[in-house]
């Protein structure tokens, strides 16, 4: 209605008017019709709400598909690439040492440290027989307790497993607590060992000493414990204190070939190989989540255009 109004009163005009403007201006009415016509015919140019909401929900299903797949990867493959790898390293590394205790004191109400002991070597000899074409390394792991902190005890002994195998030797023990500290930790400086919660550091003055002793095969050391007692001995122990509840003789297999790198090297071995059962599991995963991904949009989009 509005628009035949404007209409007629533009068609009323007189007619010098017409003559003396070629060109007439349309009235305001005609130009807000026009403006509004504009807008209307724009607005059909915009996408539709169902336009907008499949492409929102395309981009949220990418996002579940991708969050669910990070998740499977990092809390599922992660997981079990580290006992994939454990698991392999046992079947391969069932034992690395076994150990006999000792005693430096004698028993009694006394409880005098004593500079000789016997290696009860009883449990261990069905180790020995069973693998007695690996080679051993028998060797002192030493406990104690130095007086001064500041002195260097060097330690002469006799290890006797048989008169064939005697060895006189002799061990450096470093009672310095800057050394004692770092060998037991290796985060917390020095200086810091009383600003930080127990729990963190060991402060305590107890110093380990790993010694080699020999190297034999395990059917030698079988038989020369079978048929003698060994004994270890300690000429003197003027700043030491031994710990007989923390000393032992341990019976280390000395492992070739790969076996040498995955024990000497434990901590670079469980990071390459459980990374890489990691990599060839997720790129398997990764592999068939897509292919299921690529099959499952495609039947999506077959029944789409069925539907349409």
């Amino acid at each position: 209605m509005c628009l035949a109004l404007c209409i007629g009163n533009y068609l009323k005009l007189p007619n010098r008017d017409i003559a003396a403007h070629q060109h007439p201006r349309p009235p305001l009415c005609l130009k807000v019709i026009i403006n509004l016509t504009n807008v209307n015919t724009s607005n059909s140019m915009l996408p539709s709400k169902n336009s907008i909401l499949r492409v929102n929900l395309f981009f949220t299903r990418q996002f579940a598909y991708v969050a669910i797949l990070f998740a499977a990867i990092v809390g599922v493959l992660l997981p079990v690439s580290v006992i994939t790898y454990l698991s392999f390293y046992k079947m391969l590394v069932p034992v690395e040492r076994v150990q006999t205790p000792t005693k430096f004191a004698e028993v009694g109400p006394s409880m005098r440290p004593s500079l000789s002991t016997l290696i009860y070597a009883t449990d261990v000899l069905p180790f020995l027989c069973h693998n007695g074409n690996l080679t051993f390394l028998v060797r002192l792991n030493l406990d104690a307790i130095c007086k001064y902190e500041t002195a260097h005890q060097s330690l002469s002994y006799t290890f006797e497993m048989s008169p064939q195998h005697k060895i006189l030797d002799w061990l450096l023990v470093n009672c310095d607590s800057r050394y004692i500290y770092v060998e037991k930790n290796n985060l917390v400086p020095y200086n810091l060992r009383y600003w930080v919660p127990p729990i963190l550091v060991d402060v305590l003055k107890l110093v380990r000493v790993d010694h080699p002793l020999l190297y034999l095969k395990g059917h030698e050391l079988h038989t020369a414990l079978q048929t003698s007692n060994a004994t270890f001995t300690l000429e003197k122990m003027n700043f030491l204190f031994l710990d007989s509840r923390k000393t032992f003789i341990d019976f280390v297999i000395e492992w070739d070939g790969l076996r040498y790198y995955l024990v000497n090297y434990y901590f670079t071995s469980l990071f390459i190989g459980a990374g890489c059962f990691w990599a060839l599991s997720s790129v398997f995963c990764v592999l068939s989540a897509f292919v299921f991904c690529h099959r499952f949009l495609l039947d999506e989009i077959a029944e789409e255009k069925k539907s349409a």
